[in-house]
């Protein structure tokens, strides 16, 4: 009994002299943390005026680099990177617009050019930097390196005679620019049928804004808020300027049936116009529009002497087929009147239908089509 009472007390001595030996070193390792808490304090507050002063750096920088952009869209600036070719710093839309109809005499100018991030349709979406040239023939160049660019022939095939033949000659030659973008390892999107829009899909992502087009939607990213701002701004005019009556009207004087309609259609725009003039405008739209090869009868049923249209289309319909074409809806086809919808016959729509017509839209629609089954 001695023996293991013995060993009870040198076990129980051996514990305390364990714990205490941890106490000791947990209280030596707390006294020394205390002692330099005072550091540790003096080193947190260093750190927050260093991320303050950061943060404040990036802001001016930022701020200075808009400025920079504004400054420099301001100014008239010579690019030495292609010949003939010169970049125009704009801020008004009549200065661009001016830039534009200047450009019909051969001098093509870049309105605006620089890097922005795409981002591919590939089922990823990555983002790829590409680099974008807007000229002033209205037609948004990029290319895959700054340094393939070319010099000028994109321009000048731009400014040709068979590009410029119409508001529809673009979509006539679209195979030929195809396999030149191709061969320079371009592409282009043409800005006269599209629309832009501020911010992307997917609103998470900042600095982003998309040019929608028929074919294709692209979503771009610029380095910053000016520079968005200022592409936006810039498209924006050059699609306005497309879409101005001084621009269709240069395409209207080199078509025989649009010089026709410019005569007879376009009426000053007096709040006190007669009834009898507004008569004669009608009857001028649907003298010429039927003057247009198939536009004597209706596109769908051969009736004759149609006397109302679909805008989205093209083409001339009798009263029975119109009806049926407004229950499709206006984003097939929107059907309007030659003669009782006199507002809508401007110069820019009278070029559209006189560069279409019913048989060149059938042939389209219907191309595939066997005779016997039309």
């Amino acid at each position: 009994m001695n023996i293991e009472a013995k060993k009870k007390y040198e076990f129980l001595e051996s514990i305390s002299a364990i714990m205490d030996s941890h106490l000791k070193y947990f209280k030596l390792g707390f006294e020394l943390l205390k002692q330099l808490e005072p550091f540790i304090h003096q080193a947190k507050e260093l750190a927050n005026a260093e991320q303050c002063s950061l943060e404040k750096r990036i802001q001016e920088f930022r701020t200075q680099a808009e400025i920079d952009i504004i400054k420099t869209s301001s100014n008239i600036e010579p690019s030495t990177s292609s010949v003939g070719i010169c970049v125009t710093g704009m801020n008004s839309d009549k200065n661009i617009e001016a830039i534009m109809q200047s450009s019909r005499n051969g001098e093509v100018q870049t309105i605006k050019q620089g890097y922005l991030l795409k981002r591919s349709s590939s089922l990823r979406g990555d983002w790829k930097r590409r680099f974008f040239v807007l000229d002033s023939q209205g037609t948004l160049y990029y290319y895959r390196n700054k340094g393939i660019k070319p010099t000028g022939f994109l321009h000048h095939y731009a400014g040709s005679a068979e590009y410029n033949s119409g508001v529809f000659a673009r979509f006539r030659a679209k195979y030929r620019t195809s396999s030149c973008e191709d061969n320079l390892g371009c592409r282009t999107v043409d800005l006269c049928t599209s629309t832009i829009k501020m911010g992307a899909e997917d609103t998470d992502l900042r600095l982003c804004f998309r040019i929608i087009s028929p074919l294709k939607t692209y979503t771009l990213q610029a380095e910053n808020a000016g520079d968005r701002t200022d592409w936006v701004n810039k498209i924006t005019a050059v699609i306005t300027s497309l879409l101005s009556s001084h621009i269709m009207q240069q395409h209207v004087e080199n078509n025989d049936y649009a010089r026709k309609a410019s005569s007879n259609v376009m009426l000053h725009n007096n709040l006190h116009t007669s009834e009898d003039q507004i008569g004669n405008r009608a009857e001028s739209v649907s003298a010429v529009l039927r003057e247009i090869p198939g536009n004597d009868v209706c596109a769908e049923c051969n009736a004759h002497e149609p006397d109302w249209a679909s805008l989205n289309l093209g083409i001339l319909l009798c009263i029975e087929c119109s009806g049926v074409h407004r229950n499709l809806g206006v984003h097939i086809s929107k059907v309007r009147s030659l003669t009782l919808d006199v507002k809508v016959w401007e110069p820019s729509i009278v070029e559209l239908f006189c560069t279409l017509g019913n048989a060149y839209c059938n042939s389209i629609w219907e191309g595939s089509l066997l005779k016997n089954e039309r």
